[in-house]
């Protein structure tokens, strides 16, 4: 018979080799995270070039949306967007709050 020898892994030694792998996954992942995210931003400002300069930065300024005089305005749905979510959080927060205190 041919004896096998096994060596034991401890728990400590995958510990020497495992804390360095995740924290260089960890650390590239979010960089790349970070690198997406840039990307998002230059496809957003290249996308947004076009409006801004055929009508200017009273674009974002202005709330009137003529179709037939072609006078475009985007301060209207920008007050929405900004305004509907703090009302939802006025009254969510609140609500959330007191359910936490129930137990």
């Amino acid at each position: 018979m041919t004896d096998i020898a096994v060596k034991e892994i401890r728990i400590g030694d995958l510990g020497k080799l495992a804390d360095p792998v995740f924290r260089s996954g960890t650390a590239f992942f979010a960089l790349l995270v970070l690198v997406i995210l840039g990307g998002v931003i230059v496809s957003l400002v290249d996308g947004a070039l076009p409006a801004l300069r055929g009508f200017g930065w009273s674009f974002l300024t202005t709330a009137s949306w003529n179709a037939v005089t072609e006078k475009f305005g985007a301060l209207a749905p920008i007050y929405g967007t900004v305004v509907t979510p703090a009302i939802a959080m006025l009254i969510g927060i609140p609500i959330r709050s007191a359910s936490c205190g129930w137990r």
